[in-house]
This record gives C-alpha cells, sequence and structure tokens, in this order.
C-alpha cells in the first residue's frame, strides 16, 4: 500500500534530516515536527485501511493532504509519500516534477516567489478512493 510505504519513506527521511541538524531552532522543530506528524499519519491511514476496508476516510484525506503545493514569501507547503506528478504556476513559468519516493518542503517566511500547483498522483489517488467509498456505502 502505496501511504504506509510512502509514509515509512517520508518518517525516515525526515528523521535522517534531523540527525543532521547541528543547531535545533523553533523553525526546525515546527517544520520537522509538522512533517514528521503528516508521514506518520500516512502510516496510520494505510494500516487503519489494510486492516478494515471500511476505514476509507483516514486515506482519503492522506491523499487530499498531498495535492496541494503552494509557495509564497510567508509560507511553503508540499508534500508526497511514495510518489508525485506535480506541477506549479509561479512568476518564473511552469515548474514540473516527476519523483518516485517521499519528499516534503514546508518552509516558514523563507522568502519563495508566490506559486500554486498541485500534485496529480495524490489528485487521482483521492479521486479512486472516493469512489471506493461511494460503492462501500
Amino acid at each position: 500500500m502505496a501511504s504506509i510505504g510512502g509514509g515509512f519513506m517520508g518518517v525516515s527521511i525526515v528523521l535522517a534530516q534531523i540527525i543532521n541538524i547541528s543547531n535545533i531552532t523553533l523553525g526546525h522543530i515546527l517544520v520537522y515536527g509538522s512533517a514528521l506528524g503528516l508521514f506518520s499519519y500516512f502510516v496510520y491511514s494505510g494500516v487503519a485501511f489494510a486492516n478494515d476496508k471500511s476505514k476509507v476516510k483516514h486515506l482519503k484525506l492522506t491523499f487530499l493532504l498531498q495535492v496541494p503545493w503552494v509557495t509564497s514569501p510567508v509560507l511553503s507547503y508540499k508534500i508526497a509519500a511514495g510518489f508525485s506528478l506535480s506541477g506549479l504556476v509561479h512568476p518564473s513559468g511552469l515548474q514540473f516534477l516527476y519523483n518516485m519516493g517521499s519528499d516534503f518542503s514546508i518552509g516558514l517566511l523563507d522568502g519563495q516567489s508566490w506559486g500554486l500547483g498541485l500534485n496529480l498522483a495524490a489528485l487521482g489517488l483521492y479521486y479512486l478512493t472516493s469512489k471506493i467509498a461511494v460503492k462501500r456505502t
């Protein structure tokens, strides 16, 4: 299941990055804590669904949380567990990203330009899990 493997991969990526920080700040705690919490939730949702196929609500939320890609001078957010096929529109033009594996970009006050995008893979998986949920009700 993608959310279990991708979530575990994400947790390991976050922990590896935390280990390499020499001077931990409040910003590090907020960013890495958020990423660790999200990836852990992705694992939980996959395990819950694997154990009981009627528990699709958490799996849907897992995919929905991976859809947005937002950048701004104040906040940036992108997270993917396992796979992403993303596009971002920003002042410099279009940016596309294809990634096998987990990744995240969460930033506070990092001065990025305004941008808005989405992860098409996560959007597609959200749509499919929504169809599963409708069939089960």
